[in-house]
């Protein structure tokens, strides 16, 4: 049993809308949205139709040209007619999808600049997906030419991403991207880096510019801030946090843990309510400083570690 949002997600669940032009130069062929649990997948296909994949939680993983790339919420994938498509979700997997049809399809996916592959884009327009979906379950020529009207808005929305230069050396967004990814132990440098299409080096360089501080020290942050509260919120073992958190190992997290904080997570955890409180608070409020100013040197004992 796996969670997505408030969701309690026990097995793969799909929502489709279809339509099945004929003779039109470019139409809205289907539109849905998933939910994948592994391990759960769609089969290995190579259709005439292009197709976009836009995540809204989780992560999957999708081959192109034999080559693995994972798709995190913030990101979409494009397949073009003719490709293969090979995909497969990597832990609960809720993203929408919609296909176009058509002669004409893949030059207006190239027109818009959204290349084969990964394409940054921003959170996931569920609710444009969701109309075009029940749009193609009607008999009207209205709402079928709706949907395709919101079909292009979801694809113009990924090109005007591009377009106001929130995906460039500047980074604009990459604090929230991390913020809310940070539970997933895909995330990495050079995951972030493909995404917003830099070479790991020019990325890093570009992030402690920005944020002051190197990227896996900004995402070391984040996963202790959320720890710190699932630590003092949740009944949750050690080893779940550390999973929740994106950390490999429950050892590896009190490590980290304990060298950021001066005790350990059972330490912290076992303080009473108030005063767990009142420090949960002061490491949130120190950890969330990053971004300001570089990190200081932390200790919640005044530089005697607990044990």
């Amino acid at each position: 049993m796996t969670k997505s949002g408030n969701i309690v997600i026990e097995e793969s669940s799909r929502d489709t809308g279809f339509f099945f032009g004929i003779g039109s130069r470019l139409f809205v062929r289907s539109c849905g949205e998933f939910h994948l649990v592994p391990p759960d997948r769609e089969r290995i296909k190579t259709p005439d139709f292009a197709e976009l994949f836009w995540p809204v939680s989780g992560r999957g993983t999708f081959i192109l040209d034999g080559r693995p790339h994972d798709l995190l919420p913030g990101a979409v994938w494009y397949y073009p007619p003719g490709a293969a498509h090979n995909y497969y979700p990597l832990s609960t997997f809720h993203y929408c999808w919609l296909t176009l049809s058509g002669p004409g399809c893949g030059e207006l996916f190239g027109m818009l600049g959204i290349s084969p592959g990964l394409n940054p884009a921003g959170l996931c327009p569920l609710h444009l997906f969701r109309s075009v979906r029940i749009d193609l379950e009607s008999e009207s020529v209205e709402k079928r030419m709706k949907a395709l009207a919101d079909a292009f808005k979801i694809l113009t929305m990924v090109e005007a991403s591009r377009a106001a230069g929130r995906v460039n050396s500047s980074l604009a967004g990459v604090e929230e991207y991390i913020d809310g990814n940070c539970g997933d132990a895909g995330l990495t440098v050079s995951s972030l880096a493909d995404l917003y299409g830099m070479d790991r080096s020019s990325f890093s360089r570009a992030f402690r510019r920005r944020c002051g501080c190197s990227v896996k020290q900004y995402i070391t942050d984040c996963r202790l801030k959320k720890a710190a509260g699932l630590l003092t919120g949740t009944n949750l073992s050690l080893a779940r946090i550390s999973s929740e958190c994106g950390m490999r190992s429950a050892h590896y997290f009190a490590k980290v843990f304990s060298a950021r904080t001066g005790m350990s997570p059972g330490v912290f955890r076992r303080r009473s309510c108030a005063s767990a409180g009142a420090v949960c608070g002061k490491l949130i409020a120190e950890l969330r400083g990053v971004r300001q100013t570089p990190r200081p040197e932390f200790s919640l004992s005044g530089g005697r570690k607990e044990r």
